[in-house]
């Protein structure tokens, strides 16, 4: 039988017209782009005032845990020592804690620190007056007694080796402070630890300076250690 080309590719075609996977695929219309919704208004933005931006972040309270943990020298139990701090704080300090505590917030030396700090004057002020009571039942020590054991000297019982820690680079106890104190910091680095543990016990503005600059130094170690986990 004599093939015909046309007829068999005819065939061909035919039978690959039949299936259904060897057809072309029908075009599907496209479903008409839906339209743009309109941006929403954005709200209106308040803009925080002074004491607002100051409360942002603010975690540091100048309290019992804190005083016991960082503060305090003691070694007895933390419970004690907190249940002791609260049970201080009925105590009214004395008007010189008062008059010291202001003029060392006040001086102007630790203004940089508070700002870095989010840490405004009230809550400082609170803080070291509650500091008082409970290291030297608000100041109503006498000199004799506001030495203790571990060597902590003053109204705020700051001890000697933390005061020189604070003096090392000027960080904390800077020129400003020294100055507020009625001295220089080459005057203070240079006194043996005898001299500086009597001027702590016996100057109370300066007491109240290293006190300041003590707090600051360990808000600002524990802010890094905690940003640092």
């Amino acid at each position: 039988m004599e093939y015909n080309e046309a007829l068999g590719a005819g065939l061909v075609q035919q039978f690959y017209d039949n299936r259904e996977q060897y057809r072309a695929p029908k075009s599907v219309p496209k479903a008409p782009p839906k339209p743009l919704s309109s941006p929403k208004p954005q709200e209106d933005f308040e803009i925080p005032s002074e004491e607002e931006f100051m409360d942002i972040g603010k975690t540091i309270q100048l309290g019992a845990e804190w005083w016991a943990k960082f503060y305090n020298a003691e070694t007895s139990p933390l419970e004690e020592r907190v249940h002791n701090y609260d049970a201080a704080q009925s105590i009214e300090p004395t008007q010189i804690v008062k008059d010291v505590t202001d003029y060392a917030i006040n001086s102007g030396a630790f203004d940089y620190e508070m700002q870095d700090l989010g840490i405004n004057k009230e809550d400082l002020r609170e803080g070291m007056l509650n500091i008082a009571k409970i290291e030297t039942s608000g100041g109503h020590l006498s000199k004799e007694k506001q030495v203790s054991a571990t060597g902590a000297q003053g109204l705020f019982q700051v001890v000697e080796s933390t005061a020189r820690g604070v003096l090392k680079k000027g960080n904390y106890f800077g020129e400003g402070a020294a100055k507020a104190a009625g001295t220089t910091l080459a005057e203070l680095r240079a006194m043996s630890r005898p001299q500086l543990q009597k001027y702590l016990l016996n100057n109370d503005k300066a007491n109240a300076l290293f006190a300041t600059a003590v707090i600051m130094q360990k808000i600002k170690h524990n802010k890094n250690k905690s940003l640092s986990i």
